[in-house]
């Protein structure tokens, strides 16, 4: 009768250390994800006149630029899609990016996997 209750105590005690490992490892990687800036300005040569814009992540939140230059944090692995739309004189080759993982018109799409920095002009 020892025998099988100190083989049912230790046991337990494996089946809770287990737990209490899995427990940590889960919330643990969560807990720790990485952020990275998210920077979009107006290239300094450029001479356009104003711009806003908006970024739309796809963790499903968004967020939206109304001046130059935006920065904020976002989770590595996120992919941000950003519009501009620009007013005033334009640079006569439409809207130009810099830092894009991919662009079409006047927009820019960019994974996050370490600190960005994208700059445009129109």
């Amino acid at each position: 009768m020892k025998r099988s209750s100190k083989r049912f105590r230790n046991g337990l005690v494996f089946v809770s250390l287990l737990i209490t490992v899995m427990f940590f490892l889960t919330f643990s990687s969560t807990a720790m994800a990485t952020n990275y800036y998210l920077t979009i300005k107006k290239a300094t040569s450029c001479t356009a006149g104003n711009a806003s814009g908006s970024v739309t992540l796809s963790d499903g939140t968004s967020k939206t630029c109304s001046s130059y230059t935006c920065a904020f944090t976002v989770t590595s692995g996120v992919t941000a899609k950003i519009y501009v739309n620009g007013t005033g004189t334009s640079s006569g080759s439409g809207y130009v990016f810099t830092g894009c993982d991919s662009k079409t018109g006047n927009t820019c799409t960019v994974k996050m996997t370490s600190a960005k920095t994208i700059t445009f002009c129109y």
